[in-house]
């Protein structure tokens, strides 16, 4: 059984559940990261200061969810820019959690959670290698870059 012809179809089904995270992430990151820190909040549940340290990681994390999202749109719809976004995040975002281990190895930083490290590492390959396959370029008509043939067999 040829598994390779469902890589476009897979890779819809890991965008519907991602973009679902992350729509749910934006709302997440605001209870959790806002709500929760009682000394943001002012009188009538206003914000003290929007460019504090913990404001500003806040707009952080959601412009980070608003580039994977749109990324995902773009894939979801079928277009070339969605796949050249989401190559460049998730390659991008791969490259983060090798080096994070680098600098585990050299024992210079401590991951604490270990689940969710080698999850996210795990997710950003499959969309890497999902994206880059020989079906999922001909559905966006698109030719391998530069070194990715040997993904396919193109």
């Amino acid at each position: 059984m040829n598994i390779s012809k469902y890589y476009p179809l897979l890779l819809k089904v890991v965008c519907w559940i991602l973009f679902a995270n992350y729509f749910f992430g934006i709302f997440t990151t605001i209870y959790v990261d806002y709500l929760s820190f009682p000394e943001l909040i002012g009188e009538y549940y206003l914000p003290v200061d929007f460019f504090s340290e913990v404001m500003l990681s806040i707009y952080l994390i959601l412009t980070f969810i608003l580039f994977f999202s749109t990324g995902i749109i773009g894939v979801l719809l079928s277009k070339k820019w969605g796949w050249y976004l989401m190559n460049v995040l998730y390659v991008g975002n791969l490259l983060y959690y090798l080096y994070h281990g680098l600098l585990y190895k050299l024992q210079e930083v401590y991951i604490t959670n270990w689940v969710t490290y080698i999850i996210e590492l795990a997710i950003s390959a499959t969309i890497i290698l999902l994206l880059n396959s020989k079906e999922v370029r001909s559905t966006f008509n698109l030719k391998a870059p530069f070194g990715l043939k040997f993904l396919g067999k193109s």
